[in-house]
């Protein structure tokens, strides 16, 4: 057999417990065998009680889970790393749980995503997958037609997110039909 195709998945909600309904629709694919016989996953998921207990199902089926300190829960670990993004000028917000991506040789990064605002998040991760020339998926859980980012360098962020993306999928019913 041939060695599995590695996709590493980062499961991006970010309110506290991390973890909502949107989540099953990832967790559910991966944790089915017909899915994680084939392929190697790695989850990266914000540590809560919750996402702790999720890990574990994950786990038990054989699928490596991982997880980070999530800035919505620590104030001085959020503005540490903020302060060192406006020291070091840099033009996107760098997130230290996205240093995976250059860590290990994945096949496809996949970032699960609740809400459009939250592709801006992601331009320090796709910038990571340009590097190491690793396609990437988005599935996105809920676009909104009022969708209000807060500055142009904002909506350019997301727009090279979303258009760079080798696939982008659409999760709630409204945005497949519209």
């Amino acid at each position: 057999m041939a060695d599995k195709k590695k996709i590493l998945l980062f499961s991006t909600l970010n309110p506290y417990p991390f973890w909502a309904g949107s989540e099953n629709f990832w967790f559910d694919f991966v944790n089915d065998k017909r899915v994680n016989t084939d392929f190697q996953f790695k989850i990266m998921m914000a540590d809560s009680p919750v996402t702790r207990k999720r890990a574990e199902q994950l786990s038990s089926a054989g699928i490596n889970v991982t997880f980070y300190k999530h800035f919505n829960v620590d104030f001085t670990r959020r503005n540490l790393f903020r302060i060192g993004d406006k020291v070091n000028k840099r033009a996107v917000r760098t997130l230290p749980w996205y240093k995976e991506i250059t860590k290990n040789r994945y096949d496809l990064v996949w970032f699960n995503v609740a809400a459009l605002a939250d592709l801006a998040e992601l331009s320090y991760a796709v910038q990571l997958c340009r590097k190491t020339n690793t396609a990437y998926w988005l599935i996105l859980q809920h676009g909104y037609e009022d969708f209000f980012p807060t500055s142009p360098e904002e909506m350019d962020h997301i727009i090279e997110v979303a258009t760079s993306a080798r696939r982008f999928i659409f999760i709630a019913d409204k945005n497949q039909i519209s």
